[in-house]
């Protein structure tokens, strides 16, 4: 663990989540299995302030607006394939996993967008 000195420019909430749906890979909702019988636990770290300047903002240059950005990583999780059927099926989902602070240049004409 980093010394006291750290200072991150996003703040983030970490929590143990025992998500009951989820997002897949291809940004449609899913149903996970989450039950007395069959828990899913995972833990989970979600932005403060997502899309709002990151601290210590003022510290740049003028031409930089550094911003808090969500980011996700792939988690598989047993699911349910559709509703009304129990059949499970193992699914990659998006699961929020750290929040970073994302340097946008003020030169909005170069803006490509992923």
């Amino acid at each position: 663990v980093g010394g006291s000195d750290e200072r991150f420019l996003c703040r983030s909430i970490r929590k143990l989540v025992y998500p009951k749906k989820g997002l897949r890979a291809d940004d449609t909702w899913q149903l996970i299995v989450n039950n007395d019988e069959y828990k899913q636990a995972i833990q989970i770290e979600e932005c403060e302030g997502a899309d709002q300047p990151c601290d210590f903002a003022a510290n740049f240059p003028q031409s930089y607006n550094p911003i808090c950005k969500q980011h996700y990583t792939q988690q598989t999780l047993a699911s349910i394939k559709s509703d009304g059927e129990l059949d499970v099926v193992q699914n990659s989902f998006k699961i929020p996993s750290c929040c970073k602070c994302a340097l946008k240049t003020g030169l909005e004409h170069h803006h490509h967008h992923h």
